[in-house]
C-alpha cells in the first residue's frame, strides 16, 4: 500500500528562555492529524546552524524536538522531512543575541616588563580567550601578558 500524502506543521515554544522547542504534526491532506504515524522526522534549517537531536520518530503523529540547539543568533527556516512522503513545510524562527557581561579583576602591580597572569569571567559561563591587537608592543600567550621590555 502506497503511503498517504502527508504534510507538516510547526508550533514552536520556549522551553527556557535561549532553548526553543519545535513540534511537528503529521497531517494528512486534509489536515487531519495521522495519529497513528511513528514517522521519522528530519529538521532542517536554513541557513545552516541547527544543532541537537536533528531526527526524532513521531508518536501518536506528533514529533517532539526539545533538544534542538542554534549555534549563532538570527532567523532561521526550519524545514521537516521524512522518508515516507512527508513533504516538507517551512516555519520560521528567530533567535536572539543572548547578552554576557565579562569582568577583569584588578592587575596586580609588576614592574614594566614583567609578563602578567590576566584572567576574566563570562555572565554567560564561556570561556574567556585572550589576545592583543598590538603584538609588536604587548604579546599574549594563553592567559599571559608580557609588555616587553622598557627602551
Amino acid at each position: 500500500m502506497p503511503p498517504r500524502s502527508q504534510t507538516a506543521t510547526f508550533k514552536v515554544t520556549w522551553e527556557t528562555a535561549d532553548r526553543p522547542q519545535v513540534v511537528v504534526d503529521v497531517k494528512d491532506i486534509n489536515g487531519n492529524l495521522i495519529s497513528g504515524s511513528t514517522a521519522a522526522i528530519t529538521i532542517a534549517s536554513n541557513p545552516a546552524g541547527a544543532g541537537g537531536t536533528l531526527t526524532v520518530n513521531a508518536s501518536g503523529g506528533i514529533a517532539t524536538f526539545s533538544n534542538l540547539v542554534f549555534g549563532a543568533a538570527g532567523t532561521f527556516t526550519l524545514t521537516a522531512s521524512s522518508p515516507n512522503a512527508l513533504s516538507a513545510s517551512g516555519s520560521s524562527i528567530h533567535i536572539a543575541k543572548g547578552s554576557q557581561t565579562i569582568t577583569f579583576p584588578a592587575l596586580p602591580d609588576e614592574p614594566y616588563g614583567t609578563p602578567v597572569t590576566v584572567s576574566a569571567t563570562a555572565s554567560s559561563g564561556l570561556a574567556v580567550n585572550f589576545a592583543s591587537t598590538t603584538p609588536t608592543i604587548c604579546t599574549v600567550s594563553g592567559a599571559t601578558c608580557d609588555a616587553g621590555q622598557g627602551g
